[in-house]
């Protein structure tokens, strides 16, 4: 099955939320997960944000 993994999963994963769900989709190999230029910009736009750089200390 082919899956974008949303900007908002990836920042839960990455700040410890959603763990299960993503983990999931990388390891389970029915999965094809893409992603494009577009939304690795976006994922390093948001956690740049400082509402989500809290979630680093």
């Amino acid at each position: 099955m082919k899956v974008i993994i949303d900007t908002n999963l990836w920042i839960s994963f990455l700040i410890g939320h959603q763990t299960q769900l993503v983990r999931r989709m990388l390891t389970d190999m029915r999965f094809d997960v893409f992603v494009c230029a577009r939304l690795v910009e976006e994922i390093r736009d948001v956690a740049t944000r400082n509402k989500i750089r809290k979630y680093e200390s």
